[in-house]
């Protein structure tokens, strides 16, 4: 693999449906714990690009947020507010060359500042 085109997920949102029947409330609060953010393939990762382990990870058959590095290319496909941590943490990660996104979510990651 040298090129990937890729979705990213913003953690238990909405717009994630796809974990709504996945993640049980032990492994929801293991994640918040760890302050997990987003995720890519099925991934966790915080909003500093660190890869966030669980049981959860050691249960999910996809490509490792680290194999995403060594590609010529990593294209993510991502837009609204809701996912802007999601993005800035996938670009700290180093796990995505290229994103294809919205004006409105372009705008919002150039004035992104993470509240403490």
């Amino acid at each position: 693999m040298t090129v990937a085109v890729i979705g990213i997920g913003a953690l238990f949102r909405s717009s994630n449906l796809v974990w709504s029947g996945f993640i049980g409330d032990e492994e929801k609060e293991l994640l918040k714990e760890k302050k997990v953010i987003g995720d890519i393939l099925s991934r966790f990762y915080t909003i500093d690009g660190e890869e966030a382990q669980s049981t959860l990870s050691e249960r999910t058959i996809a490509i490792e947020l680290e194999r995403l590095r060594k590609n010529r290319a990593t294209i993510a496909i991502a837009e609204s507010k809701e996912k802007v941590p999601s993005i800035i943490g996938a670009l700290h990660g180093g796990y995505i060359t290229h994103l294809v996104t919205d004006e409105e979510t372009a705008i919002d990651i150039m004035n992104w500042r993470e509240i403490k």
